[in-house]
């Protein structure tokens, strides 16, 4: 325990090496009228027309932006630099935690 304490110090003094995470605006604008869009052969549930129609307002607007809607603007991203993602978990598709109608099915 000593030595913890006797390093906290020194650990708040030396950071971890950091790049860049932001994404240019134009590009959130791009990500976000694409996630809240679907095809036209596609009739969704009013809930979910509402849902993705408010997620794309929110980014439009930039303000309010909810948990999922920043996580799909992320995965987003990143998919257009051809950046791996990988998500795990029996929810994923369904969407139950953070990933909600990250898949949508007519």
């Amino acid at each position: 325990m000593d030595c913890l304490h006797h390093q906290s110090p020194l650990l708040a003094l030396h950071s971890l090496p950091t790049r860049a995470t932001g994404t240019d605006e134009a590009i959130l604008q791009h990500i976000g009228k694409s996630i809240s869009q679907w095809p036209n052969s596609f009739t969704p549930h009013k809930n979910l027309a509402r849902i993705l129609s408010t997620r794309g307002k929110t980014v439009e607007e930039g303000k309010n932006i909810d948990w999922s809607t920043a996580e799909a603007l992320a995965f987003g991203s990143l998919a257009l630099k051809k950046i791996h993602v990988r998500v795990l978990g029996q929810d994923v598709e369904r969407g139950t935690f953070s990933q909600p109608h990250a898949v949508i099915h007519d």
